[in-house]
């Protein structure tokens, strides 16, 4: 199995990436916020998962192993492919994912389009064990915690190396704990709110 793929990005469009490895350019399928933060000649490292079919081999990559790990979590569920499970991590970040299903929140994964109430109900009842029992923490959560925030701050009209340099300033704030994105963002907030 390929694990991650590491190089500059060369294309990106939304939901794929083309990534330079060692002149290989590799299309990586990516949940939308990841297409939508990227752009050409950023360096980027994602987990994969390969998807072989009869007829054909896609590469999917994912911020974090945990992200990586609920995508194929996802994928065990009959009636759910890659391109919906692709579209359930667009829709909703890991972490609102996993709670949607621990919560069994119909209504947030509902609203996910081609998730109907079936499908939603067959998550939650096959899902909900495993989700509790994939470790909390890994020790590449920190960086997909940033690059979430990231993707929240450009949704509210930040341009990249804007949002980017406030998140530096706001990591440095809150020091060495460890936060959620919320929390990331606010502070973030709160430092672009004193420039201006």
């Amino acid at each position: 199995m390929i694990a991650f793929v590491r190089g500059p990005v060369a294309e990106v469009s939304q939901g794929l990436a083309v990534v330079d490895v060692g002149g290989v350019g590799l299309a990586v399928r990516v949940p939308d916020p990841i297409s939508q933060r990227l752009d050409p000649g950023d360096e980027v490292r994602l987990a994969t998962f390969l998807v072989v079919r009869e007829d054909d081999l896609s590469l999917y990559g994912f911020n974090s192993n945990r992200e990586r790990e609920l995508f194929k979590l996802v994928l065990t569920i009959s009636g759910i492919g890659p391109k919906l499970g692709l579209k359930l991590l667009s829709h909703l970040s890991p972490g609102q994912l996993a709670a949607a299903i621990l919560e069994e929140d119909l209504r947030a994964l509902t609203r996910v389009p081609g998730v109907g109430a079936k499908t939603a109900r067959r998550l939650i009842v096959e899902l909900s064990e495993k989700i509790a029992a994939l470790s909390p923490g890994e020790a590449d959560e920190p960086e997909a915690t940033r690059l979430e925030a990231v993707g929240v701050l450009m949704q509210l009209g930040c341009h990249r190396d804007e949002a980017l340099a406030a998140l530096q300033a706001a990591r440095e704030r809150l020091g060495e704990v460890e936060v959620g994105t919320d929390r990331l963002v606010m502070e973030a907030m709160r430092v672009l709110g004193e420039k201006s």
